[in-house]
């Protein structure tokens, strides 16, 4: 872990410790190696959420500004100018962001308007914009203003929106999108449709087998997936979903915390 963050006592500020490698990456001044505490001042205005990403960091005033600090090599502080910032620099001048996340490189941000954004690197197509090109300013990741929440890995990204479907997109080498296969994808992806069906819980047997249930809208039959690596999905059975919800029985598992199950509508 390269920082980690806490709240302090001063509602006004936070309290962040780091080895000093790199320099800036939270808002501190340039140091040796070691543990370095500092207080980054938040010009009298609250911070209402922080992420961390590889050696940046980013953070939104209660008034909706968006803050960013820390290395800027590649444009993931979405300043314009690729310079590295020891302290907090405003990424452009709205008031009206609502959630953000950090990447390695890239940064992804949503607004109250449910607009998505993104920047920073984008070798893996962690953007979301259709397209390799990397960005030193904010970019719409397209036109869709259904988006709740970000979450972004080392060079990949997750998204809710507000109907509950999970999409994603970046780089999949080991199946980080979730998508079934290795294959990066360069713009948003669905792996959890909204309108496939919850599941409300999995349970393991005293025999070993296990019990999914789910709800859902009705009259519908999926098709029961199994992986034991998120990769090689296959069908293991069928679920018809006739009053809103449903048990389906696994009779082959012997544990369940080595598989993994998916729902897809039957075709």
């Amino acid at each position: 872990m390269k920082h980690i963050r806490q709240h302090d006592e001063n509602p006004q500020s936070w309290l962040t410790f780091a080895r000093g490698i790199r320099g800036f990456t939270l808002g501190i001044m340039a140091g040796g190696m070691g543990l370095i505490a500092s207080t980054v001042a938040a010009n009298d205005a609250s911070f209402q959420s922080i992420a961390a990403g590889n050696w940046h960091t980013v953070a939104i005033q209660a008034d909706g500004s968006l803050w960013a600090w820390g290395r800027n090599d590649i444009g993931q502080l979405g300043i314009g100018p690729t310079a590295d910032q020891s302290s907090p620099v405003q990424v452009g001048t709205g008031q009206n962001w609502r959630a953000v996340a950090a990447g390695d490189q890239h940064t992804v941000a949503v607004k109250t308007d449910g607009t998505l954004w993104a920047w920073g690197y984008n070798g893996w197509g962690q953007l979301g914009i259709g397209s390799y090109t990397t960005t030193n300013q904010p970019v719409q990741v397209g036109t869709d203003q259904d988006w709740r929440s970000v979450a972004a890995g080392g060079d990949h990204t997750v998204a809710l929106k507000t109907d509950g479907s999970l999409w994603t997109w970046g780089w999949n080498q080991f199946g980080q999108v979730g998508n079934g296969t290795t294959k990066t994808q360069y713009s948003p992806t669905p792996i959890w449709p909204a309108q496939l069906p919850k599941f409300t819980s999995i349970t393991r047997q005293p025999n070993g087998q296990i019990l999914l249930n789910v709800e859902g809208p009705t009259n519908v039959v999926y098709r029961v997936l199994e992986s034991t690596n998120l990769l090689n999905w296959h069908k293991i059975g069928s679920l018809t979903n006739a009053t809103g919800s449903a048990s389906w029985q696994d009779t082959t598992a012997p544990n369940l915390h080595r598989r993994f199950y998916r729902l897809k509508q039957q075709p």
